[in-house]
């Protein structure tokens, strides 16, 4: 039988020290069978207009080569004569150009960027004319992937309708947009990665260490978050980049002094990467600190998304740092469920709570070989989810501002959650597909 969830712990020493969430493992995994994954194209296309006063003008077939000459005489005087259109000439010389013309037998007119007050002429004032039609763009639809037979975790996010025991919709898929984490960077503090592991390929770089002169994960806390939020199989964002910091030693313990040490380097790699999209996940919990309070909002400030656990106390999340950041703007502070949509029973709430993900029997990379796996449960596990899930939507949405992403992931699957107060907000993370 599996052991006991442990709860948070906390010291009051001068250190400042936080406790990892507890974690259940149950048995270490060999290396499974992987997951199918395939690639669909939906076949569908989005419109999007181009600028304003980009048009397409077609003759009508029968339109008779005179009167088109005459239609683009008539209009060549008109776009000359800018006065006689609007009142204001300030930019109507660059606004009236005719980039291309259409001259087959089956098709003729001419394509461009008009005044609306020429356009208007054109519509109202011209024999012949068939079809005036603003410019746009067809889009290419984005590629689906889907995933089979998916842990439940996966599973969950990737379906707005959930109905528990591992039934989702009749099927067991994650499906997801292509792009999936492409061209993000998830930062890792926590107790380092095993690099070598079959479900991170070359995608993970080491930052600092904060504990010990080893790169590896003596502890297997990192390795299992690392492969919730980008494992290839296990993970939400499966091509994001991963940079592990290593704050956490042996005994789960980190030092809030090495933190904010983290916190600050990874700022100066955001800024030495201009256009990169970066997360921290930090699945820890401990008292409530000011110092690294600031360190986070200067994260944020930075444009980076501040992902953490709620905690695993059964408690008020807002008595506990940094999961009491939720409200923040930046922040995001995650709960945990299980696969009956209930609030995990070891897990934090309140109104400091962001979002919830799955938390519980999460199946997940090991440390203990380069092709082994667990099952494993704590918030530790509910904050990979979104971590990875704000890597997804930013490869999606590469323009958006940390604000934006925030808003993705807390505001679109209401009212999912079952046996939460009324003073924590019932908001899920899902992927939108």
């Amino acid at each position: 039988m599996a052991a006991p969830l442990e709860k948070a712990r906390f010291t009051t020493s001068p250190e400042f020290r936080a406790a990892v969430d507890g974690f259940d493992i149950v048995e270490p995994i060999g290396n499974p069978s992987v997951p199918v994954l395939e690639t669909r194209n939906e076949e569908e296309y989005d419109t999007a207009a181009v600028e304003n006063d980009n048009y397409i003008v077609l003759f009508n077939r029968e339109t008779s080569l005179q009167k088109r000459g005459d239609h683009h005489a008539w209009l060549n005087e008109m776009m000359n004569n800018t006065q006689s259109i609007i009142e204001s000439s300030t930019s109507i010389n660059n606004t009236n150009v005719i980039h291309g013309y259409l001259n087959s037998s089956y098709l003729q007119g001419y394509y461009g960027r008009f005044h609306k007050d020429v356009i208007e002429q054109i519509r109202t004032q011209s024999e012949g004319i068939a079809i005036v039609e603003r410019d746009s763009f067809d889009k290419g639809a984005d590629f689906i992937s889907i995933q089979y037979d998916a842990p439940w975790g996966l599973n969950r996010i990737s379906h707005k309708e959930y109905t528990g025991n591992g039934v989702v919709n009749h099927d067991s898929t994650y499906v997801f947009n292509s792009t999936d984490g492409s061209n993000t960077t998830i930062y890792i503090v926590d107790s380092g990665i095993r690099d070598d592991h079959i479900e991170f390929g070359n995608r993970i770089r080491h930052g600092p260490n904060y504990v010990d002169n080893s790169n590896t994960d003596a502890q297997g806390h990192g390795t299992a978050i690392a492969g919730i939020a980008a494992g290839f199989n296990t993970g939400t964002a499966k091509y994001a980049n991963i940079v592990s910091l290593k704050v956490m030693d042996s005994q789960k313990s980190v030092a809030i002094s090495s933190t904010i040490q983290a916190i600050e380097w990874i700022i100066e790699d955001h800024k030495k990467n201009p256009g990169q999209r970066s997360i921290i996940n930090y699945s820890a919990t401990g008292s409530i600190s000011e110092a690294r309070n600031v360190a986070i909002k200067e994260a944020v400030s930075a444009g980076i998304l501040f992902v953490t656990a709620a905690g695993n106390s059964n408690a008020d999340a807002c008595n506990y740092g940094p999961a009491q950041l939720g409200n923040e703007e930046g922040v995001i502070s995650v709960a945990a469920i299980s696969a009956n949509n209930n609030i995990a029973d070891f897990s934090n709430f309140g109104s400091c709570v962001s979002v919830f993900a799955p938390g519980v029997d999460i199946f997940t990379s090991s440390f203990d070989s380069s092709s082994s796996y667990q099952t494993i449960s704590g918030t530790s596990m509910s904050s990979p989810f979104v971590a990875g899930l704000a890597s997804y939507f930013w490869s999606i949405n590469p323009g958006y501002n940390v604000s934006q992403i925030k808003d993705l992931i807390i505001n679109n699957n209401n009212g999912q959650v079952q046996g939460i107060n009324n003073d924590t907000p019932n908001k899920l993370a899902y992927n939108l597909l």
